[in-house]
């Protein structure tokens, strides 16, 4: 009688051939090139705004490549209309996941940039495997997708750079926020959370217990060294409060020198000057260029109990 495991005897390991491991491989590693670029912590955030729209527009090539990445994970025909629904579909859960990770790793999550995703992964799957297959419509939807990409991406930095514009114009009145280019440059800081109230055309800032912020005022740059004095209308429907200020030229940030000051606020509506001509931080190094002011900071150090003001003006004298 012969043994039930003889034919076992016979079987030998065939390994994989090599252009096989390398067809998995590099998809592999394209994938997870991608995916650590997006999660990793990259430092501080993009300040300028043209720079923030090119770092937001390397998502459409991003996602176009994790998109080709999986479509060649999947054995079948990739010009099937099954793997490119596959393929994307995959993409966008990639994409949604990687948003999820940022929110928790310091970096910031964006819908924006799921509209960036969705770009290129609907250039991927467009995207002929045969010269005979490229379509006026796919070249149209070509065309459409990376202008759109382009606009969408430096839009905030071409608003951001008009108003500018337009707020030195302005000048010496920097924070009449019945003004959208006003309510455009004033942004808040740190945890605070702002609003205009649309009545009396005030700032509304308020902060939870325990925490730090208040707003900033980034002009991009005005020149203010005609100017002695900054003068700030304020509402205080609580207890007396201390603002601080600070005032950035174009190289505290390098430095870490600046412009800084404290105001003392009561309660109900109150006047706050602030000397422009005044030294600053004891042990400054050098002057503040005032005709390259940049950034302008009031800010409301952690407190007990909550805290809400409202900037109803800010004027140069």
């Amino acid at each position: 009688m012969n043994s039930p495991n003889t034919g076992l005897k016979n079987i030998k390991s065939h390994p994989l051939p090599l252009a096989t491991v390398r067809r998995g491989l590099i998809p592999l590693i394209g994938l997870a090139a991608v995916f650590t670029l997006l999660v990793v912590p990259m430092g501080k955030p993009i300040e300028d705004h043209w720079g923030a729209g090119a770092w937001n527009l390397l998502h459409i090539p991003a996602f176009a490549l994790v998109t080709v990445c999986i479509s060649r994970l999947f054995a079948g025909d990739r010009n099937s209309l099954r793997c490119r629904v596959y393929s994307a579909s995959l993409a966008m859960v990639a994409g949604i996941a990687s948003e999820a990770i940022q929110s928790q790793v310091g970096r910031s999550a964006s819908f924006q940039d799921l509209v960036f995703d969705f770009i290129g992964i609907l250039l991927a799957v467009s995207w002929p495997h045969r010269p005979e297959t490229w379509t006026v419509t796919r070249r149209g939807l070509w065309v459409v997708s990376i202008l759109g990409g382009i606009t969408l991406a430096f839009a905030p930095g071409l608003r951001q750079w008009l108003a500018e514009d337009r707020m030195r114009s302005e000048l010496p009145e920097i924070g009449n926020f019945l003004k959208t280019d006003a309510r455009r440059l004033w942004k808040a800081q740190g945890e605070a959370v702002t609003q205009v109230d649309p009545g009396s055309g005030a700032l509304q800032v308020s902060l939870a217990p325990g925490v730090f912020g208040g707003v900033n005022f980034l002009p991009g740059h005005q020149d203010w060294s005609g100017y002695s004095e900054l003068v700030i209308n304020l509402s205080n429907p609580g207890s007396r409060l201390l603002l601080g200020v600070r005032i950035d030229d174009d190289t505290s940030a390098k430095d870490r020198v600046w412009f800084s000051d404290q105001a003392e606020v009561g309660e109900g509506v109150s006047e706050v000057r602030i000397d422009l001509q005044r030294a600053g931080e004891g042990g400054q190094k050098r002057e503040i260029d005032l005709s390259r002011t940049r950034r302008l900071v009031l800010f409301v150090e952690k407190t007990e109990i909550p805290v809400e003001f409202s900037i109803i003006s800010a004027v140069l004298h």
